[in-house]
């Protein structure tokens, strides 16, 4: 090799070194944002109440980032409102952190009321030294979004209190019982068990007698029908044991309590019966015969002679 080829040899090395090195990309720093709480929740207020909930974005990337826009997307028919501390677009550093916007509430009757917002920001990916864009990566490629929901109960709770899996929110209609929520078994106690609005037909007191059908009133539109009730003659089953008493004759004597015998359990006794010295009310005339009685004590009535 001549002495005139050695500066063209090292011409060649030095470019391919080069070319090699600048195809090496320094670091790529970002941002990275972090947002706390990830939704928004306005638990247990006030009828008519107005609320402010604070939302705090961070950085924990190693490079900086931009805040693009914060809006709501669903105001939940103007009850929900957004508020930032600062005008937008806005810078945040690598380890920088604040209270950022707002979510505010204005009131509303009781109810569960939802909004949405959406937070935008730019990672800006970047190469150490000179801060020029990363290459390869599209224009907007680091603009990403999130959606944040906002949920406002007013007049009820998100959680459940009972503990029985449903909250107020889940449409539980008496949180503070274990035996209510929505498609529970209807139960014999004049309560809407499953929440569809109405308790069960049969848990109505209709008659006010203080029994309801579920609990063995046969007859829900007479006061004077329910179990055990004393039997009265006017062709009920006043006491719910399935017979109607009124058509009994108990002693089979041919004449019925409602019919006037004033003893069911005597055959001697129903009204107009002759009267027998025994001392017992015989016709039902509601006195006993003056010969039927001892008045001296000795053991005989008059009619005894």
């Amino acid at each position: 090799m001549t002495s005139a080829h050695i500066p063209k040899m090292a011409l060649l090395l030095a470019a391919a070194l080069f070319a090699a090195v600048g195809c090496d990309d320094p670091p790529m720093v970002q941002g990275d944002l972090t947002i706390e709480p990830e939704s928004v929740l306005l638990d247990d207020l006030g009828v008519g109440a107005e609320e402010t909930r604070w939302v705090t974005l961070g950085n924990q990337g190693d490079g900086a980032l931009e805040i693009l826009s914060v809006e709501l997307v669903d105001d939940g028919g103007g009850l929900f409102t957004v508020d930032t501390v600062d005008d937008l677009p806005f810078t945040y550093d690598p380890g920088e952190e604040q209270a950022f916007f707002s979510v505010g509430f204005a009131g509303a009757p009781m109810g569960a009321y939802v909004g949405q917002v959406e937070v935008t920001w730019d990672r800006r990916p970047m190469y150490l030294g000179g801060g020029r864009p990363a290459r390869n990566v599209d224009a907007g490629a680091g603009v990403e979004t999130a959606t944040l929901a906002a949920t406002a109960y007013v007049g009820m709770s998100s959680g459940d209190q009972d503990g029985d899996g449903y909250s107020a929110a889940d449409g539980d209609c008496d949180d503070e019982d274990a035996t209510v929520y929505p498609g529970a078994p209807e139960l014999c106690n004049g309560v809407d068990n499953d929440c569809d609005g109405v308790p069960a037909e049969d848990e109505v007191d209709d008659d006010g007698d203080g029994w309801m059908v579920c609990d063995g009133d046969c007859d829900d539109g007479s006061a004077d029908v329910y179990p055990d009730a004393p039997e009265l003659c006017d062709d009920l089953d006043n006491d719910c044991d399935g017979i109607v008493q009124d058509e009994l004759d108990e002693d089979l004597d041919g004449v019925t309590a409602c019919d006037g015998d004033c003893d069911d359990h005597d055959a001697t006794t129903w009204p107009g019966a002759p009267e027998l010295c025994d001392g017992v009310d015989n016709d039902c005339d509601g006195s006993v015969p003056t010969d039927e009685s001892d008045d001296d004590g000795d053991g005989f009535a008059g009619c005894d002679g």
